[in-house]
């Protein structure tokens, strides 16, 4: 396995509510599995245009927490990117896995939580609470869902993560096929190596598909770096002009004590899937 650092990020998780990241590797002595759950997950480069060719594969990008899933016997751990853990935050998800028949494996994945038919990335980021009380009303109104796109290890407890996204991939199908067709918290991620069919997915992102992602198919899993696996998102921009108003006040003689100016700012507005941010 490859010695690498894993850094904090852009991770939504370790940053909500002042995450606490103490408790981060707890179980880790206690799985005897090949790849720890200190294990960094690959990431993906951000670029402006879809790679093409034959040696690509294509995947939405769904609007969510990363997550590697990691199962041991009884035992299961959820990793988030940075490798928070996620495990209490999402106890329908720790019993969705603990159901399957697998006994050992490990998934890479994304949690989403689907709200009315839609993904709600607001109602995922609520999960993230100090109060088991309220995590588990949380989970019975809104549970969450599982996305997994990639097996690092398979059902026999054996690391496949130094071979190529090629076969990966068809263990993977395999896997869902065995072991998730009845699972309704567990999902397979499409794929397609059609690069039409993943240009209609980025023309229609900004609701459950955040962007696309595109993975090299001749590469092992690159745990930790952004060699094999770049991403696209759907980017809209405007120019707004906002007007401040701020009226005087007068004391009772009349004189003018404070006068508020009129202001205006040219903004540029960036919108990625539904959540926009301005900046001047």
């Amino acid at each position: 396995m490859k010695n690498v650092k894993w850094k904090m990020g852009n991770d939504p998780v370790a940053t909500a509510r002042g995450f606490d990241t103490s408790s981060a590797v707890k179980k880790d002595a206690i799985m005897t599995l090949p790849l720890k759950i200190t294990y960094p997950p690959m990431e993906a480069k951000s670029v402006t245009e879809l790679p093409s060719g034959a040696n690509w594969q294509y995947e939405p990008k769904w609007d969510g927490f990363r997550c590697l899933a990691f199962r041991d016997g009884d035992e299961i751990a959820l990793q988030s990117k940075s490798g928070q853990p996620l495990a209490r935050y999402f106890p329908e998800l720790v019993d969705a896995l603990l159901h399957l028949k697998a006994k050992q494996f490990v998934l890479d994945g994304e949690i989403v939580v689907p709200v009315k038919g839609r993904l709600s990335f607001d109602d995922l980021l609520m999960r993230i609470h100090p109060a088991a009380s309220r995590i588990k009303k949380l989970a019975a109104e809104t549970p969450a869902k599982l996305i997994v796109f990639d097996l690092l290890v398979d059902e026999r407890g054996r690391s496949i993560a130094d071979t190529q996204l090629l076969k990966r991939r068809q263990k993977l199908d395999a896997f869902a096929g065995k072991y998730l067709s009845k699972n309704a918290s567990i999902e397979l991620s499409p794929q397609t190596r059609d690069l039409t069919i993943a240009k209609s997915w980025l023309r229609g992102a900004g609701g459950d598909v955040d962007g696309v992602i595109a993975k090299r198919l001749d590469l092992p899993y690159e745990s930790g770096n952004r060699h094999g696996m770049v991403k696209v998102k759907r980017l809209r921009t405007a120019d707004c002009v906002v007007v401040r108003r701020q009226t005087c006040r007068l004391d009772v003689t009349g004189v003018v004590r404070r006068c508020g100016l009129a202001a205006s700012r040219r903004l540029h507005i960036r919108h990625q899937g539904e959540r926009e941010t301005c900046a001047d």
